[in-house]
């Protein structure tokens, strides 16, 4: 069986494989590791990041499983051919993201980016920052209710914060 994932990175944390499993990096349709004949297991990189890998998927003739690097699979869905299953990274990216948005929340509350200018300006007075905003308080909306959103209620929750929370889908029985 033939493999392809989108970027180097990837071979060492799918650790011991079978001696029939073949993996190859794909990160580039103009410059391909190797003929696309065989290829049953395909991760291809985030659409348009950094080449938009997309169009191969017609010239996979064996394609079993295309493994999508997001949570999402909206833009996926009318691309895959029938017969092959299409998986989402639903919840992998959880953990990560939610930290991520909490950073910039906070970031963005404490001035973090001016004083980061001024430090490279070599300007040492917190003077025209302060004072800086807090979290807790506040009411935040969180575009996007699935297990992304979920994951930064959870890490918000200790800021004494009033979530909001809106989908592409209303759920009023869940808050939503």
């Amino acid at each position: 069986m033939k493999v392809w994932i989108p970027h180097k990175f990837g071979i060492p944390v799918l650790g011991d494989l079978p001696d029939n499993v073949v993996v190859e990096v794909a990160d580039d349709p103009e410059n391909l590791p190797s003929a696309p004949d065989g290829v049953e297991f395909w991760l291809p990189t985030f659409i348009g990041m950094p080449h938009d890998t997309s169009r191969l998927i017609t010239e996979l003739p064996d394609l079993r499983v295309v493994q999508l690097p997001s949570a999402g699979a909206e833009a996926w869905v009318d691309r895959v051919p029938a017969g092959v299953t299409l998986c989402n990274a639903r919840g992998v990216h959880d953990s990560s993201t939610a930290e991520w948005v909490v950073t910039g929340i906070l970031s963005q509350l404490r001035a973090f980016p001016s004083f980061l200018r001024a430090q490279d300006r070599g300007v040492w007075t917190t003077e025209p920052y302060l004072p800086t905003d807090e979290l807790a308080g506040k009411r935040v909306l969180i575009i996007g209710a699935g297990s992304i959103g979920s994951a930064v209620a959870a890490r918000l929750a200790p800021f004494e914060v009033e979530l909001t929370f809106v989908a592409r889908t209303a759920r009023p029985a869940e808050g939503v």
